[in-house]
């Protein structure tokens, strides 16, 4: 494919989207594409071809995200490319947006984050893109909830990269660290099983855990930090990270740029769960923490598993 005829479009361009933009950007597929982002977060994309548009929060209503829709319709409309990908999009008025540029005769594409159809409205919405709209998901078991799926194509989620610089430790954890704790286990949900952690703590009383606020008593290892400061640097220097991931139908970024890292993972048991231990990752059950998965070094194979959907990527587009 010619990358001169594609835009790639970030509606709502969130913060937690940057690493899985920043990776698909990279693929040489897009080395010429332009690349629409919000203008409050266009400093994190360096050395890319991209035009800013206005930010999606700026728009906190029904009327008022209408008319950022049709902003960013007439921006892609003058661009006058081809074919349109969208990372993420307003499934309210994404119909709308849809049926113009098919008017326009463009080929249309999203990638699926956060609109899955686990609604009636939603999943009549997704049926009528789907006459008209390449949609592309994650894993298999999120395209079967789909309408009308037969042409979704699958393409996993890339293992990412973190985005910002890391310093040499993290406040967070030098302040609650002693000699008493072994280890520290990181837990940055704020949809996190707090039971979980709490039986994880109570039969593992030299590992420190560091979690966001909870109503329920905690073991003296168990440290509440509410907003913590430092994610980043507490993601790299902890000895491994906690994401209960409690989605039927979505992924895990956090999870993923733990992998990345060759952090030991702990979640709950789950279709993503299945999907990320069937391919060799280092991930365990919370219910299962036990000493012997710190002993042996981590290394976990995701270049392969990358290059992969960087072939996909290019047989789609």
């Amino acid at each position: 494919m010619n990358s001169k005829n594609i835009i790639i479009v970030d509606m709502l361009s969130q913060h937690g989207h940057i690493p899985f933009n920043k990776w698909y950007l990279k693929n040489e597929v897009f080395d010429n594409s332009l690349f629409l982002i919000d203008n409050e977060l266009s400093a994190f994309y360096q050395n890319i071809n991209k035009i800013e548009i206005d930010s999606f929060e700026n728009y906190n209503y029904g009327f008022k995200r209408l008319i950022f829709a049709l902003k960013c319709l007439k921006k892609i409309i003058s661009l006058n490319r081809k074919k349109i990908i969208f990372v993420s999009y307003d499934l309210k008025f994404f119909l709308l947006i849809a049926l113009v540029l098919k008017f326009f005769n463009k080929d249309i594409y999203t990638i699926e984050h956060n609109t899955i159809p686990d609604k009636f409205s939603k999943k009549l919405i997704h049926y009528f893109l789907s006459f008209f709209v390449n949609k592309i998901v994650f894993t298999d078991y999120i395209k079967s909830i789909y309408p009308n799926n037969k042409y979704i194509q699958v393409i996993n989620h890339p293992v990412t990269d973190i985005y910002t610089s890391i310093n040499s430790s993290s406040k967070t954890i030098e302040k609650l660290k002693s000699e008493k704790f072994s280890k520290t286990i990181f837990c940055p949900s704020f949809s996190s099983n707090y039971t979980s952690i709490k039986n994880a703590a109570l039969n593992n009383p030299k590992y420190l855990f560091i979690i966001k606020k909870t109503d329920l008593k905690m073991p003296d290892n168990v440290f509440q930090e509410g907003v913590i400061d430092d994610y980043y640097d507490c993601l790299i220097h902890c000895d491994a990270v906690y994401v209960p991931f409690i989605y039927k139908y979505r992924v895990s970024n956090v999870m993923y740029e733990s992998i990345g890292i060759n952090k030991i993972l702990f979640t709950e048991d789950s279709k993503f769960y299945t999907f990320l231990k069937n391919r060799k990752f280092n991930i365990f059950l919370i219910s299962d923490m036990k000493d012997e998965y710190f002993e042996n070094k981590i290394q976990n194979d995701f270049v392969k598993y990358n290059r992969d959907i960087s072939k996909k990527i290019s047989e789609i587009f």
